[in-house]
């Protein structure tokens, strides 16, 4: 290789290709390990050559030019990574004389990658300058990438109580770098584990029956159990509480009627004592519902908003909290109730009433919804189906519940009244809905028979080889006699009358002889 040629590296793929000038390609780097046993490598690649005075990337370093790296980090852990170091060297400077020139935050560091991600461009911190002529490829290999599991910070809580009532311990999960969704943090109070709870939106909390905990001072501490693709787990420390003796016990039941997805329903919680005085908090499904009620001779109640709970089965308990020292709060057994989904009901005619097979009819309609104000969900669509279920045709809804959609008549359809199914398929809200409406199918004409041609009879051939027998020969007149002339006949020549006369004498001699022999 010449010794003039000057340092070259590839920008990105279109320019890996420049291979005639002389390269400085990075390669991949082990990084320090991250947290858990399947740590992988988070790697670096050089993307191009920066000059240092411009800041534009450069194909070529010339002699006595300052430059940076500027690489590419990918990494291959199915959890995310502070990376917060990238440092790398040229090897031998006897191939071509490459020196540090000083260094430079780029501020491009630290930097958060998440699980599975390649291609994040960041800067090098190091200067470097060319001096003099290049003999050899050089490889940058970056020897120093530092990364670790993105690191949280779990907090844990209670609140001091009375024995006798339920208490609830929550914990915080937070990150520096991101926000942290996913895993579980268990609990544990004293050293032993209560339960475990599922982290959402970095918060996390567990219900604790009042029989679990005796009356004293207690420490709880909470453990983050991060997910496979999460941020790294992490304990809080331990915090404490003291559960208090009261002198009366409360006693708390909870009710709730099923009700429909649009219309409002209502919690009901009953306390007793009778006077107690103090809040009641709804839990549905575990977690806190609305704001808490106070308690007004004995009851509290909750009125649910249409559309706040999902369709389908819930469950629910009301937690009392005692106002007096000396009575202890209570929280009910849990009751379910369901959310039923919105009825729907489809109004729809048919036009023509009477048809073909092989026609086109339209069915116009409107899909209407249970409760004022509630609208279809964008996308939805009626079917039209015949009896078999297999679907003719279908369209989409307007705004207002209103469709039309044209199916034809199946071709091999019989004469007679034919039912079609107009059908909404619903969805986990909206309840579906079918009707049925019919048109009469007029048969289709009968073809006019065509007669069939009459075979005309193939004589039979005669063999050639066997000739027709011919009708038995005329033995003739005695051969003593004449024949007679036939009337009408011609007579005979002279020539033929000699020639008949001497036919036979002639035929007579031989007869004579044969007698006399």
């Amino acid at each position: 290789m010449s010794p003039s040629r000057t340092p070259a590296c590839g920008r990105r793929a279109p320019r890996a290709l420049l291979v005639g000038a002389l390269a400085l390609v990075a390669m991949a780097a082990l990084a320090s390990p991250a947290a858990g046993d399947d740590r992988r490598r988070v790697t670096a690649t050089a993307e191009a050559y920066v000059d240092a005075a411009t800041g534009r990337e450069v194909e070529q370093v010339g002699p006595g030019q300052d430059f940076y790296v500027r690489y590419a980090l990918s990494n291959q852990n199915a959890y995310p990574v502070v990376v917060s170091e990238v440092s790398g060297n040229f090897g031998s400077p006897a191939a071509c004389p490459v020196v540090p020139a000083g260094s430079d935050d780029r501020g491009d560091l630290p930097v958060v990658l998440d699980g599975r991600t390649t291609g994040v461009v960041g800067d090098d911190v190091a200067t470097w300058r060319r001096e003099g002529e290049c003999r050899d490829v050089l490889e940058w290999t970056a020897d120093g990438v530092e990364a670790e599991r993105v690191p949280t910070a779990v907090e844990a809580d209670a609140e001091d109580h009375r024995l006798g009532e339920t208490t609830r311990l929550r914990a915080r999960v937070s990150s520096e770098w991101l926000a942290v969704s996913s895993g579980r943090v268990e609990f544990s109070v004293d050293g032993r584990r209560l339960g475990s709870s599922r982290v959402r939106d970095g918060r996390a909390s567990l219900e604790v029956d009042s029989r679990r905990v005796d009356v004293g001072r207690h420490r709880v501490v909470a453990e983050y159990e991060a997910a496979a693709d999460g941020p790294a787990g992490s304990v809080s420390e331990a915090v404490g509480f003291t559960v208090a003796q009261a002198d009366r016990q409360s006693r708390t039941r909870v009710a709730a009627s099923s009700q429909r997805y649009d219309l409002p329903g209502r919690l009901r919680a009953t306390v007793a004592p009778e006077d107690a005085q103090g809040e009641v908090q709804f839990l549905v499904d575990g977690e806190p519902y609305g704001d808490p009620v106070r308690v007004r001779s004995g009851t509290a109640e909750l009125r649910t908003g249409p559309a706040r709970l999902e369709v389908g089965t819930h469950s629910v308990r009301a937690s009392f909290d005692s106002d007096e020292e000396s009575l202890a709060g209570s929280t009910s057994s849990r009751s379910e109730f369901v959310i039923s989904q919105v009825p729907t009901t489809i109004r729809a005619e048919v036009s023509p009433s009477r048809t073909r097979p092989g026609s086109v009819v339209t069915l116009r309609g409107q899909v209407d919804v249970g409760a004022d104000g509630y609208r279809l969900p964008d996308g939805a669509r009626v079917d039209v189906l015949d009896a078999a279920g297999g679907r003719l045709g279908e369209t989409g809804v307007a705004r207002d519940g209103g469709f039309e959609v044209a199916v034809a008549v199946p071709a091999d359809a019989p004469g007679g009244r034919l039912v079609l199914f107009v059908s909404y398929p619903g969805t986990s809200t909206f309840g579906g809905a079918i009707v049925d409406r019919a048109v009469e199918v007029e048969p289709a004409p009968s073809p006019t028979p065509t007669p069939s041609p009459t075979p005309t009879p193939t004589p039979s051939a005669t063999p050639a080889t066997e000739p027709s027998a011919a009708p038995p020969a005329d033995p003739g007149p005695p051969q003593d006699r004449l024949p007679d002339l036939v009337p009408g006949s011609p007579a005979p020549s002279p020539v033929t009358a000699l020639l008949g006369t001497a036919m036979l004498v002639a035929g007579g001699t031989v007869l004579l002889r044969r007698a006399l022999r």
